[in-house]
């Protein structure tokens, strides 16, 4: 069933929701069971179970047999990417959206979500999450004052690139089922979403966006890019840099004004990528780092080379941080003194 009438000629289009699923078996049951409490009443729910060595996939089994609407995949193990495409090859709904099996959602998201593309005649739709650092606790409540806006497509590449009520994470958000027409997520690499949200972004002619905070995010010490540094993390400098080189290219069509705030935007980025980068590295203890050292170093050099040839992208930049201008300006100084700034800068912001 596509849709389902509420009387009176109204119809509510099915939503599918995609959980890719790996090795989660003690936080499944939060995340499924959020899911399934959506006050949304047509609902597909898609458990991507990718080649889980823990109880997940059974538990995954379990729910299918408790709720018609779940529907389960399983596969070997592909990453979360992977699995993502794998769920919207057989999802059917109209729309999409996306849960991690770690995280949960408030009741109301999914219809928060598709009211606002229904309403404002939207293909996308964002609303605003908790980033809950503990576990346990009581339920999260609901942020009561709401604050929706109509954001155009230049001005939500530019929210975006900045963070600024608008995470690049694939969830949250509310797509059109056609904007994945030509777009999958980039397999076998980390940070996939920086390689795909701003291309579903640049489908919109306008996006809506919800300040209510619906969507909890649980940091997740054990995900992968909480890990200790991998040379895999250097994906996140390719993606961002592929990222920007198409965001440009779509700022060609714009007046002189907004290709410049994209200059400005895009250098941002790609130097606030490799300060990221270049942080995990000088933090890694190579004692306990199995990276081959060479292979380590030609990363760290090839990073440091470009911030630094690079330098007025950040210290002439009117967008950039003020972190980025720091960190910046202690590079300058040395390897070791980069170091020191950003321990004392994650000690203080633990």
């Amino acid at each position: 069933m596509s849709k389902v009438n509420l009387g009176g000629g109204h119809y509510l289009p099915l939503i599918s929701v995609i959980v890719p699923v790996y090795n989660v078996a003690k936080l499944l049951e939060r995340s499924v069971e959020s899911i399934r409490k959506q006050i949304y009443p047509n609902l597909e729910i898609i458990l991507v179970d990718d080649g889980s060595t823990d109880m997940s996939g059974s538990f995954c089994d379990v729910y299918a047999k408790k709720d018609q609407r779940i529907r389960v995949i399983h596969q070997s193990n592909q990453g979360l990417s992977a699995a993502r495409n794998a769920g919207l090859k057989i999802a059917q709904g109209k729309w999409i959206t996306f849960v991690d099996s770690d995280d949960s959602i408030r009741p109301e998201m999914i219809d928060l979500l598709h009211k606002m593309c229904y309403q404002k005649r939207t293909k996308m739709s964002i609303c605003g999450f908790y980033e809950v650092k503990t576990e346990g606790g009581g339920e999260l409540k609901l942020q009561q004052q709401d604050h929706e806006k109509v954001l155009p497509t230049f001005d939500c590449i530019k929210a975006m690139l900045c963070e600024e009520g608008f995470s690049m994470s694939a969830w949250g958000k509310l797509y059109a089922r056609e904007l994945f027409d030509l777009v999958k997520f980039p397999e076998r690499r980390l940070y996939e979403d920086v390689g795909t949200t701003y291309k579903l972004v640049l489908q919109c002619d306008e996006i809506a966006v919800s300040s209510v905070k619906a969507y909890n995010y649980y940091q997740n010490q054990n995900s992968i890019t909480k890990q200790s540094f991998s040379l895999r993390k250097m994906d996140l400098i390719d993606l961002t840099d592929q990222m920007c080189d198409e965001i440009l290219q779509w700022g060609k069509a714009l007046d002189g004004k907004r290709q410049a705030q994209l200059q400005y935007l895009t250098k941002k980025r790609r130097m606030h990528a490799r300060f990221s980068v270049l942080r995990q590295i000088v933090m890694l203890d190579p004692k306990q780092s199995d990276i081959d050292a060479t292979s380590l170093k030609h990363a760290e050099q090839a990073v440091m080379k470009y911030l630094r040839k690079h330098k007025q992208d950040v210290l002439k930049n009117p967008l950039a941080t003020k972190r980025d201008k720091l960190a910046m300006y202690s590079l300058l100084c040395g390897k070791s003194v980069f170091r020191y700034a950003w321990k004392k800068y994650a000690t203080k912001h633990k």
